[in-house]
């Protein structure tokens, strides 16, 4: 089965989720440039770490939905928490509800697109079983 129509899917959920973390981030770096930068760097280690630990396992990684979360996990074998900026949010109604809606979508994307089409029958989150 070829799932290159769902890889479109999987960088949508990857995009998604990058977007609430760039809202999230934005609303602390009204308050704070530098815990922001913290943040940041918080973000990108945990992605990072998620797809080592997480994905490294996955007998998919050359064929990965998500595209860049395989080739991570790949590059990063050998080594073999996402921060959430809800204290700087609750201050700003918009901020907060933009962040959880694209993490909601991001979520959904990967559940009933992403996930739903891999090939990995071992992988946990695979609904195929």
């Amino acid at each position: 089965m070829d799932n290159k129509k769902y890889n479109v899917h999987g960088i949508i959920s990857i995009v998604l989720i990058f977007i609430s973390f760039g809202i999230g981030i934005a609303s602390i770096a009204i308050y704070s440039v530098f815990v922001s930068l913290i943040s940041a760097l918080t973000i990108i280690l945990a992605f990072i770490t998620i797809s080592i630990i997480y994905c490294s396992k996955c007998k998919c990684r050359d064929n990965c939905n998500h595209l860049i979360i395989g080739k991570i996990s790949i590059r990063f074998s050998k080594f073999n928490s996402v921060g959430l900026p809800q204290n700087w949010l609750i201050k700003n109604p918009t901020l907060i509800i933009l962040y959880w809606g694209f993490i909601v979508l991001a979520g959904l994307e990967v559940y009933f697109f992403v996930c739903n089409n891999c090939l990995n029958d071992k992988c946990s989150m695979c609904r195929k079983k």
